[in-house]
């Protein structure tokens, strides 16, 4: 494991948090059925990554072939190295309005393809507002809220409209959890949501009609 000598497929930058973990697990499991796609992780700390890719190895899959690469959304050059090595990045660094607009500008700059997971509206629309015209100029795409709180919604909606017997207006969707029972399965002690998602709630409650003038959301690096 180690740097790149060659342009990557793809990188799944924050590959240690929660979110990345379990892509990085799955991603393993689909590549080994693809052995000719060139892949890896990037985060801030080798050590870490390093142990993600160990655990996915004792679950059966062969990671001996990813590479590893460091990036810090703090760290602009470290970002612009990450999407020049590689023809798409997947972002699963969030929360989404406090880190994910560099991630885009780093991308959008470099011509690499650009993936989140987030389900951040009020990101959505920032970034839209302020990479569209650049990223179509680029020929790169820019794809937000490519997880389970926006997918199962898309696909469900998709679903409706092509069954529905009539006009459809609107849609309207839930989620229900049932945090007693996912703490006591996961073993969560000290709350049933990660901070990371609840500082994502906080900023979608606090967002504003215009993204550009929605003063919680990072502003434009200089």
């Amino acid at each position: 494991m180690g740097a790149p000598h060659e342009l990557l497929d793809l990188v799944i930058f924050g590959g240690n948090g929660y979110t990345g973990r379990l892509a990085v697990h799955q991603m393993a499991v689909v590549m080994s059925q693809h052995p000719g796609v060139r892949w890896g992780v990037a985060g801030r700390s080798r050590g870490k990554l390093e142990a993600v890719l160990r655990e996915a190895k004792e679950k059966g899959v062969d990671t001996s072939d990813v590479a590893i690469l460091l990036a810090d959304v703090d760290d602009a050059d470290s970002l612009s190295r990450l999407c020049r090595s590689c023809r798409l990045v997947v972002n699963c660094c969030g929360p989404y309005a406090r880190y994910g607009e560099w991630v885009v500008a780093a991308a959008v700059a470099e011509g690499c393809h650009h993936v989140d997971v987030s389900a951040e509206n009020h990101f959505t629309r920032l970034i839209e507002s302020r990479y569209d015209a650049a990223a179509r100029k680029a020929g790169v795409f820019v794809i937000t809220s490519c997880g389970l709180s926006s997918v199962p919604v898309d696909v469900g909606v998709t679903y409706l409209e092509q069954n529905f017997q009539g006009t459809l207006s609107y849609v309207d969707s839930y989620l229900t959890t049932h945090p007693t029972a996912v703490s006591v399965l996961r073993g969560w002690r000290h709350g049933v949501i990660r901070y990371s998602s609840w500082e994502s709630m906080i900023h979608g409650m606090a967002q504003k009609k215009d993204p550009e003038e929605d003063h919680t959301l990072p502003q434009k690096r200089r």
